[in-house]
């Protein structure tokens, strides 16, 4: 079809310095894939069209997304910056002949169906030397269907930023989805403020306290920048595996985790069951064998309003909490409330005074690249990883207009949400905004297979 090939789309020129949160992380692709279902034989064309027409909105809005990142050379060692690129790559491949949408949905959308080489356009591997693009898409034809996989560079922005993108786009598909003529489109946003360009509160947080090493356990601070090939390999005999929760499993799981802490959130619940059971899972798989080990939980949280910035902020703008059970606390079944109400302490303990510090910190190293999460080294081993799009309305509650429809299902392709950086457990958005909780996990096929037979575990999950 004509439609097929590359494509590139340029906004206005740009020039801005990232701040700490934006510098420190290596260039490294959060990948999302979202599936709509497309019933009409000429839905794919139209559809092709319409998004490169949002395409071209949303550089406008987001100049960034267009531009490539470069370190910056001289004294500035390990800050990076973005500037003007070739603009956002859309790449539109017909699949059609290999994947089928109502095969895809009777299997509940197998994650290892998409795979890399197919739907994603840009290698999997962070990129550690050289310019990386501000983003990558492709939306790939499948017969009834279609899927949009969405590359933003995490300098870019964080995930909660990604959410804001994602809803700009899907509201500028809507409105170019509403012209049929072949004119000139307005998607409606030319006289609205740019987004991710304007970092200055994020660069000026400073503070005189919380300022030291030990204030910040989630991080490292390191003498050379760690290097992921050598600290985690390909090798890894990790495979990913998908499992959920069913909505009255999540009303039944909180009310069992929050017992010790009335404040205990599902997403808390969420994150303890998950911890425990990656746990056991690398226990019984003989990755660590002494019950005395201190496990630790690392988990990004959204910093925008301790702060003063606007929930749609675009950057990164998260602070990594940590705390640690020793494996046998942790694996005791009774201690689920004990385990989600450490989560919650943690997360209790952000404030401002301690987001500001740790910014003065880093910007007080000599090199940037000091700076690094204190999970990398651990990932596969004694540390639990966590990322979370759990509040990422935009996924599947945006409105992409009667030719696209709703967004069927979220999933990454089959190297996971971040690529080959293995070993870190990822909780979905849920199904439909009302439905089941999602989670995808890397795990050695032994801890896996144990899990089936795990009391806790079944009690509330089913595997995908």
């Amino acid at each position: 079809m004509s439609s097929e090939g590359e494509y590139f789309f340029t906004g206005p020129d740009f020039d801005f310095g990232f701040a700490v949160n934006d510098a420190f992380i290596f260039n490294l692709y959060s990948y999302r894939i979202l599936v709509f279902k497309i019933d009409s034989p000429s839905g794919h064309e139209t559809t092709a069209n319409i998004l490169k027409i949002g395409l071209q909105k949303l550089v406008e809005r987001c100049p960034p997304l267009g531009g490539v990142i470069v370190n910056i050379p001289g004294e500035q060692r390990g800050w990076k910056k973005a500037r003007p690129g070739p603009g956002i790559k859309l790449v539109v491949r017909d699949l059609r002949s290999k994947l089928n949408y109502e095969d895809l949905e009777a299997k509940n959308f197998p994650v290892e169906a998409f795979k890399c080489e197919e739907v994603v356009p840009i290698s999997p591997a962070p990129i550690m030397e050289g310019e990386a693009s501000g983003s990558v898409f492709q939306y790939t034809w499948i017969d009834g269907g279609a899927l949009l996989t969405v590359g933003i560079d995490h300098p870019i922005t964080d995930g909660n930023g990604m959410n804001t993108l994602m809803g700009v786009l899907a509201d500028e598909c809507r409105l170019a989805g509403l012209v049929t003529s072949s004119t000139e489109i307005d998607g409606g946003h030319d006289n609205k403020a740019l987004l991710g360009v304007d970092r200055s509160i994020v660069r000026a947080l400073s503070s005189k306290s919380k300022n030291k090493p030990e204030d910040h356990p989630s991080y490292t601070f390191l003498t050379a920048p760690p290097s992921i090939e050598e600290s985690h390999p390909l090798e890894s005999k990790e495979s990913l595996f998908m499992f959920q929760i069913s909505p009255s499993k999540l009303g039944e799981l909180k009310k069992a985790a929050n017992t010790l802490d009335s404040r205990v959130s599902t997403h808390d619940a969420n994150g303890a069951l998950t911890w425990r059971s990656v746990m056991l899972a690398r226990h019984k798989a003989g990755v660590v064998t002494d019950l005395d080990t201190e496990i630790e939980y690392h988990c990004p949280t959204d910093a925008r309003r301790f702060v003063g910035l606007d929930k749609d902020y675009v950057g990164n703008m998260i602070y990594l909490v940590r705390c640690n059970l020793r494996l046998r606390d942790l694996l005791e079944p009774d201690n689920l409330p004990k385990v989600a109400a450490s989560i919650r302490s943690a997360l209790e303990a952000r404030s401002r005074e301690l987001i500001e510090g740790f910014h003065s910190l880093c910007k007080s190293l000599p090199d940037l690249s000091q700076v690094s999460f204190g999970w990398i080294e651990k990932i596969s081993t004694t540390a639990f990883a966590m990322g979370s799009s759990w509040r990422a309305e935009q996924m599947y509650g945006a409105d992409w207009g009667s030719e696209f429809g709703p967004v069927m299902r979220f999933r990454s392709p089959d190297v996971g949400f971040f690529g080959i950086l293995k070993g870190m457990t990822f909780i979905c958005p849920r199904v439909q905004g009302t439905g089941p909780a999602e989670f995808q996990t890397w795990l050695e096929p032994e801890g896996w297979k144990a899990l089936q037979e795990d009391e806790l575990f079944t009690r509330f999950c089913s595997k995908i």
